[in-house]
């Protein structure tokens, strides 16, 4: 049975899947303090979802809250974030643009280009309801 979108069990299982994923990257390096990337997905239905990405060396972590100013955050809209489960778009595609908005520190992300990918191929790998 397939975890409904954006439930615990989902949100166990992006992690999980981001884990797995960072684990066979080698080639992506983390800071010794980690790494955090917010997400932001507008309109679905009468709210949002927020959620921050933490990543350290080893560890791979989902906290479901609203991203603090400091956290480089990716904003995008309930359709373009299923494009991007669907394996539709990808993440690079849709910041430049301009379907997924920053709010932050833009050249954290840029240098951590390699990053979103992986977080794209775990979002596309990621269960669908």
């Amino acid at each position: 049975m397939t975890p409904d979108l954006f439930s615990q069990e989902w949100f166990e299982n992006l992690t999980e899947n981001l884990a797995r994923a960072l684990k066979d990257s080698p080639e992506i390096s983390f800071p010794d303090a980690g790494m955090e990337i917010g997400q932001v997905i507008t309109d679905v239905g009468d709210r949002s979802i927020s959620y921050i990405i933490k990543i350290g060396k080893g560890s791979t972590e989902i906290v479901r809250t609203e991203p603090a100013d400091r956290i480089p955050t990716l904003i995008t809209d309930y359709f373009t974030y299923e494009d991007l489960l669907a394996g539709k778009t990808d993440i690079s595609a849709a910041i430049f643009s301009g379907k997924i908005k920053i709010k932050g520190d833009l050249q954290y992300l840029i240098s951590n280009r390699q990053l979103l990918k992986t977080i794209g191929a775990a979002l596309a790998n990621q269960a669908r309801p």
